[in-house]
């Protein structure tokens, strides 16, 4: 489905950061826009910024919670998946815990929205899904041992979907976002090379969104050489990142 013929938008995640400022984007460029997040107070100060926009309280680690909000809403033709949780680690720091609750709402809070909303979009025949990963995912990085993995599983099962529905009139795209400015990336204490405001973010994401490509990655240096160091053999691009790395992260 050709973004510019999409009417309304469903944006989970959206009470803060990237999901915030993008609601906030396609509302001013005349979208219809509905915000969601389990913060329903914060939500409603994200609908205040412009009478396209409206909140409905999800969580996404609650498939009745997301039945409700669909509901809710009614029609819609687009879902943008913004949620999602880090917390940076080192390998000291490592729990089960910590991994368990990652999974949970990263990866399985994404397949909670998904299987209404794929039938939904099939018995409709049309619909447009985006789902947000990270450059993350391309490679293993120091400090995303919980976060890393379901950001390459994001990756990965976008790329199914899409080869899946390619022959339908349901598209999909996944944004691979480098370093923004955002309440999770502010628990970061090392130097984040290329951080860029929400807004920015949200420019890039519409734009991407717009063209229509499958993936919408930026800063587009600081992805390119992350794309380009995971096609390395491992043999070089585990050290190579390393050294990069160290002291740094």
């Amino acid at each position: 489905m050709d973004f510019k013929e999409i009417k309304k938008i469903w944006i989970i995640g959206a009470s803060s950061g990237i999901g915030a400022a993008l609601a906030k984007k396609l509302a001013y460029e005349g979208k219809e826009v509905v915000v969601s997040a389990r913060s329903e107070d914060i939500l409603k100060d994200v609908a205040k910024a412009h009478g396209n926009i409206t909140a409905v309280r999800v969580d996404v680690t609650n498939p009745s919670s997301i039945g409700g909000a669909m509901g809710a809403i009614g029609d819609f033709d687009s879902v943008i998946m913004c949620a999602g949780t880090y917390d940076p680690e080192t390998v000291a720091e490592f729990t089960a815990e910590r991994f368990r609750k990652h999974f949970e709402i990263n990866v399985l809070g994404t397949g909670n929205v998904l299987e209404p909303v794929l039938k939904y979009f099939r018995e409709k025949g049309r619909g447009h899904i985006a789902i947000t990963a990270s450059v993350v995912g391309y490679h293993g990085l120091p400090k995303a041992l919980s976060y890393g993995p379901t950001k390459a599983a994001l990756n990965n099962l976008c790329e199914s979907l899409a080869i899946e529905l390619r022959e339908t009139n349901i598209s999909v795209q996944v944004i691979n976002p480098g370093f923004v400015e955002t309440p999770l990336t502010d628990q970061n204490y090392f130097d984040m090379p290329m951080i860029i405001k929400p807004e920015k973010a949200a420019d890039y994401i519409y734009a991407g969104l717009m063209r229509g490509w499958y993936e919408i990655t930026f800063p587009h240096t600081f992805s390119l050489v992350l794309k380009l160091v995971s096609i390395l053999p491992k043999c070089i691009s585990i050290p190579l990142i390393q050294k990069a790395t160290k002291g740094k992260m």
